[in-house]
């Protein structure tokens, strides 16, 4: 079980999408960026409330603190998303496209075994 978020994140993106960009893996790739990108927009705050500065670094605000659980729960969405998606493709006949995202999808599945998902 990973300690707390940023185990579940690290091993995400260092572990395992650094050497899928070396080798050139698309499928892993493709999994792991997308869910990134969702972990990093869970992450995000509105920053509708802080009012404009002058200066370099002025206007920063610092980003949320996800724990396991949730971090767990947006990787778990997005392989939903995934398996979703793939057999919506493989209902109009887009195979190869299906074949595609089920990989994503089990890539997703290889990180949430550490986390009981």
């Amino acid at each position: 079980m990973f300690a707390d978020s940023a185990a579940l994140h690290d091993s995400l993106a260092d572990s395992d999408l650094s050497p899928a960009l070396r080798t050139r893996d698309q499928v892993r790739v493709r999994a792991l960026r997308s869910t990134l990108a969702a972990i990093a927009n869970a992450e995000a705050v509105d920053a509708g409330a802080s009012v404009p500065g002058s200066g370099l670094w002025s206007n920063e605000v610092e980003r949320r603190l996800l724990d396991e659980g949730a971090v767990a729960a947006i990787v778990v969405a997005e392989r939903d998303r995934l398996r979703s998606l793939a057999e919506e493709m493989a209902a109009v006949g887009q195979h190869d496209e299906a074949t595609s995202l089920t990989a994503q999808a089990a890539v997703l599945d290889e990180h949430l075994d550490g986390v009981g998902g």
